[in-house]
């Protein structure tokens, strides 16, 4: 494992703490991003809809009425 050559080389543990806690922030991040891609698809799917519905319902407004 990396972590683990790296002791064996010296490095300093400020040095080691600093690099653990960026690998776990790394990867609360990146769940973080594949959350808000997906919200991301909800949300332009959502828009798509409810803009088909309003226009859907303003051209039957339209025949209603015309």
């Amino acid at each position: 494992m990396e972590l683990i050559s790296l002791i064996g080389n010296g490095t300093p543990v400020l040095v080691l703490a600093m690099l653990l806690f960026l690998e776990r922030i790394n990867t609360k991040v990146t769940v973080i991003q594949e959350d808000i891609e997906e919200i991301k698809k909800g949300i332009t799917w959502n828009d798509t809809c409810t803009a088909k519905h309003e226009e859907i319902n303003r051209r039957l407004n339209h025949l209603e009425t015309g």
